[in-house]
């Protein structure tokens, strides 16, 4: 081989590794456009979708003598979200947010299934029973990243401000079985 074919060559696998290392440099996670909503991301992809919404009714709990006592709970239509994620990977979620809005206001529940609804309990202190624990930081200069502390297993679950009735719900399902062969 030539001195010039190498040294063509060696331009070649030179332009072929910047540019790889540029575009692994540029890769930032999306940022939604849409203020307030809550989207799955995808890393490996690169893309956000959102999850499904919807606005809770609430409901008192009844005792024989006081309304209100006995615990209360928000309830959402359907058995099971139509937006499922599979059980097992570490889900990452974002939302954009207005300057001065604090991101931890957005809190994951485990839902209850019940005849056709998704519930989140509260107990009688009047604090949800089913919170989980989340971690949230910066993702891009309008958004955060808010990522369970644990791992979630097979269920409903459901993001909700505490100061709105918004919900963005999300299922989780168990990892299909591969047969032996």
């Amino acid at each position: 081989m030539g001195q010039q074919q190498g040294c063509r060559v060696t331009l070649l696998i030179s332009a072929t590794f910047g540019l790889a290392l540029f575009g692994a440099q540029d890769r930032r996670p999306p940022e939604p456009e849409t203020l307030g909503i809550l989207y799955h991301l995808d890393l490996a992809a690169g893309t956000l979708a959102p999850l499904e919404r919807q606005v809770a009714r609430v409901r008192l709990g009844v005792s024989r003598w006081m309304l209100g006592v006995g615990g209360a709970s928000a309830e959402i239509s359907g058995e099971r979200s139509p937006f499922r994620l599979t059980a097992g990977q570490k889900p990452e979620f974002v939302v954009r947010l207005a300057v001065g809005v604090d991101p931890n206001k957005f809190v994951l529940y485990l839902l209850q299934r019940k005849k056709g609804k998704r519930t989140i309990r509260y107990g009688a202190s009047g604090l949800p029973e089913d919170a989980i624990l989340c971690r949230v930081t910066k993702s891009g200069e309008f958004s955060y990243k808010i990522t369970p502390d644990q791992e979630l297993t097979p269920g409903e679950y459901c993001f909700s401000p505490h100061d709105t009735n918004d919900v963005f719900a999300f299922g989780l399902d168990a990892p299909q079985r591969r047969l032996p062969r």
